[in-house]
């Protein structure tokens, strides 16, 4: 029985010895640190800073864009992005005043992304405003068992000429100067218009054109 009490007690030191040493390796084992944000930014020149002017431009508009260093100083050869929902384009490289002059020709929301080895990367949203929203108006008589319709287009109450006009889907002319497009319709048979100019917010409108009435 003494026997068995001193094997017991020599197993238990054994295993407080093991864990002591387990211990000791794991306090005295390199432990890696992940370096904050402010020493990443140290092992580059700073991140881009990117100026837009006008800052909501309209589309159409010369657009400058300005990229400085951390410390407001211009970035020569930064590489620019924009980007929206249908994708990224490269638009041009900064002279030596940090600066890319471009004219946006479709309105909407935009990342403006310049890139440079050597500089941590940035993003800028920019929303580019259309040039004017498409109001859209439909008057029609009767000839010849059809409907002799006038669509006609405006903007801030003034005719838009120009304007591509689609029907169910199919394109079908553009405005005139006074902003009117003339069309035949079958009686008793629904149409969509969809009005497209370039810069501006499109219309569109369903309308269905009555019965003739037999005299």
């Amino acid at each position: 029985m003494q026997t068995m009490k001193v094997k017991l007690a020599i197993v238990l030191i054994l295993i407080l010895a093991m864990i002591c040493v387990g211990l000791g390796y794991l306090n005295t084992k390199k432990v890696e640190t992940i370096p904050n944000s402010e020493e990443i930014v140290k092992e580059f020149n700073g991140k881009l800073r990117i100026e837009v002017i006008p800052e909501s431009p309209i589309v159409g508009e010369s657009v400058s864009i300005v990229v400085r260093d951390s410390e407001g100083n211009p970035v020569e050869g930064v590489k620019v992005y924009i980007a929206n929902e249908t994708g990224k384009t490269f638009i041009g490289t900064t002279d030596s005043n940090g600066e890319l002059t471009y004219i946006f020709k479709w309105y909407g929301w935009y990342k403006i992304e310049p890139e440079k080895e050597g500089y941590l990367s940035s993003e800028r949203p920019i929303r580019v405003k259309p040039k004017g929203y498409l109001t859209l108006s439909i008057s029609g008589s009767p000839k010849d068992g059809k409907w002799i319709t006038t669509i006609t287009l405006y903007s801030a109450g003034k005719p838009v000429e120009n304007v591509k006009i689609y029907v169910n889907g199919s394109f079908v002319g553009y405005t005139d100067n006074n902003g009117q497009l003339t069309c035949v319709f079958e009686p008793n048979k629904s149409y969509i218009i969809l009005a497209k100019k370039e810069g501006f917010a499109p219309a569109e409108t369903e309308t269905k054109c009555p019965p003739l009435i037999s005299k």
